[in-house]
C-alpha cells in the first residue's frame, strides 16, 4: 500500500541532506535505492510504492507522478518545490531531522546510508549505475517504455531463496492487509 506522506518525506529528507536543489532523475534514484535497502534490511516496504523499471533506471511511480505534479498535491507541495532545470528543492525551511514525523528511525538510518553511499554522484551518472549488475541487477531495459520489477525479483536478485522471498511476499501481502484495514478506520 502506498504511503504518500511517507514517500514525500523521503524526498524531502534527501533534499535537507543534500542542502541543495537536486534533478528529479537523481533523487527518484535514491529513492529507488532507499526502498530497495529498506526492503532487503527489514522485510518492508519503505513507501510502498509501484516500482517500475524504465528507461533510466528503476522508479517508484507513484512519486515520480507527484514530482511532475508537485502543486496539484497539497501535501508534496508543502514539502518540495520544482525548479528550473529538472530540479527539485525542499520547500520546508528550518527543518531538523525531528521534522520528518512520517519517517522511523530505521528509515532514516537506512535514507542515511543510502545518501552517504550515493548522494555524490551526479544526476545521470546514478542512472547508469542503476543499469549495472552490480548496483542493480533486478533493473531490466525495457526500451522506451516500462516493466513492472518485481518484488520477488529483487529479494532474489540480493540473496534471498526463493522460498525465503515467498516468506516475505506473505509478510508484505499481511501487512498491507493491515495497512488498509487501518487507513479505512481512520
Amino acid at each position: 500500500m502506498y504511503k504518500e506522506k511517507t514517500a514525500a518525506q523521503v524526498a524531502a529528507y534527501f533534499l535537507w541532506k543534500s542542502k541543495k536543489p537536486i534533478k528529479y532523475i537523481k533523487l527518484m534514484k535514491l529513492m529507488y535505492f532507499a526502498e530497495r535497502e529498506f526492503l532487503l534490511s527489514y522485510g518492508m516496504r519503505l513507501t510502498g510504492d509501484e516500482l517500475f523499471s524504465m528507461r533510466f533506471g528503476p522508479v517508484l511511480s507513484n512519486s515520480l507522478d507527484n514530482f511532475q505534479t508537485l502543486d496539484l498535491n497539497p501535501y508534496w507541495d508543502q514539502w518540495l518545490s520544482s525548479e528550473s532545470d529538472c530540479r527539485i528543492s525542499l520547500k520546508k525551511r528550518n527543518c531538523n531531522q525531528d521534522s520528518f514525523d512520517h519517517l522511523s528511525d530505521a528509515a532514516i538510518k537506512v535514507l542515511d546510508r543510502v545518501y552517504d553511499k550515493y548522494g555524490n554522484y551526479e544526476a545521470f551518472t546514478l542512472a547508469e549505475l542503476t543499469h549495472t549488475k552490480e548496483h542493480c541487477p533486478e533493473w531490466q531495459d525495457p526500451g522506451y517504455s516500462r516493466l513492472p520489477l518485481k518484488i520477488k525479483d529483487i529479494l532474489m536478485n540480493h540473496g534471498q531463496t526463493e522460498r525465503e522471498a515467498e516468506i516475505t511476499l506473505e509478510c508484505l501481502r499481511e501487512q498491507d492487509d493491515y495497512d488498509r484495514l487501518i487507513s479505512d478506520l481512520v
